[in-house]
């Protein structure tokens, strides 16, 4: 990897830190600037997982105060999202290449469409919202396993999934869901990144610099939340993640 390379991906890390921190998808940003500086699709997974965890640590760590009043709840999730979590990066490491390959086009429009369909999703949330009793239902148990997987694997889009799932399940205001989605994001990554680092060669330079750049993207986004519509930037990470997505299906 070369300086540039470098470069590149401490100013897009620094975007998607900032993406996340808005209107989520920041993943869609990073994995396809992997692959454009030469990492081949499964590495640039690996890596991507890597490097965006110190972003979620960093939201975890905004939210600590507010972290123990849904203690509870994370007790009974945590547990299913290390699992999937550590499901989901065996199957990416024991995934053929090709394999991988011909999934991912599908996998980044797949995230785009969810990304774009995030406020009908926040619609949804907020006519269920109340609906179910106190506690943590089986289903979202279920799901949260499901979403480790996929967060692992992939992991584009995962905060939407949980999100969702969270504010459809659970009785309690958005605010306070969303924090458990955050240390769900942190709790999967952090379990696939220590899997992957035993069994498989990162490029730990791109990692340390992606790794800042998130860092401290997402402290502007927060910023950045209050004065810029997270529409607008929906919409420009959907069209850009769009345009990836085919262009690595016609060119697969």
């Amino acid at each position: 990897m070369t300086i540039l390379d470098h470069g590149v991906m401490l100013a897009v890390a620094v975007l998607a830190g900032a993406v996340n921190a808005m209107a989520g998808g920041g993943s869609l940003l990073t994995f396809p600037a992997l692959l454009a500086i030469g990492i081949d699709p499964i590495s640039a997974s690996i890596t991507n997982t890597a490097g965006l965890l110190p972003g979620y640590f960093g939201s975890a760590y905004a939210y600590r105060s507010e972290v123990h009043l849904q203690r509870q709840r994370l007790r009974v999730l945590m547990g299913p999202a290390m699992a999937g979590a550590v499901v989901g990066a065996w199957l990416l490491l024991v995934s053929p290449e090709g394999l991988f390959d011909a999934v991912v086009p599908f996998l980044i429009l797949g995230s785009a469409a969810l990304l774009a369909a995030q406020p009908h999703l926040a619609g949804l949330i907020a006519a269920h919202r109340g609906a179910e009793k106190a506690g943590v239902p089986g289903v979202l148990v279920v799901i949260t396993f499901l979403g480790g997987i996929y967060g692992a694997y992939f992991g584009g889009a995962l905060g939407v999934i949980l999100l969702a799932a969270l504010g459809i399940t659970l009785a309690d205001d958005l605010a306070r869901v969303n924090v458990i989605k955050v240390v769900l994001s942190l709790v999967i990554n952090a379990t696939a990144v220590c899997v992957f680092v035993f069994v498989v060669h990162i490029s730990w330079s791109i990692v340390a610099v992606m790794g800042i750049g998130s860092f401290w993207g997402g402290q502007i986004g927060v910023h950045l939340a209050q004065r810029i519509g997270s529409g607008y930037l929906r919409l420009a990470v959907v069209s850009f993640a769009t345009v990836m997505g085919i262009v690595l299906l016609v060119t697969n």
